[in-house]
């Protein structure tokens, strides 16, 4: 949830989106998570990553997963979290 707080709140403060769509998928122990805006975000590749999108990356890597942001045409930015054993109980 923390990581999802931070990728709206990003959205929002940064990015100047005004849309934003959010896809959950639990399957089996994977989940995947996309979050996508219309924002003013370019070039991910390039931003420093802070407090913010450190947390993000650092609690991926304590969960085992993987995170990962792409430029979206015509605007905005895309990330898509991956944590392949999430552990959950059947």
């Amino acid at each position: 949830t923390r990581v999802l707080r931070e990728l709206v709140s990003n959205t929002i403060a940064h990015g100047h989106a005004t849309q934003v769509s959010v896809h959950l998928l639990l399957d089996e122990q994977a989940l995947r998570l996309v979050v996508r805006d219309n924002g003013l975000g370019k070039q991910p590749e390039q931003w420093a990553h802070g407090l913010g999108l450190g947390g993000v990356r650092k609690r991926m890597r304590l969960l085992g997963g993987d995170v990962a942001w792409r430029e979206c045409q015509p605007s905005g930015i895309e990330c898509e979290v991956f944590v392949p054993q999430l552990g959950l109980k059947p």
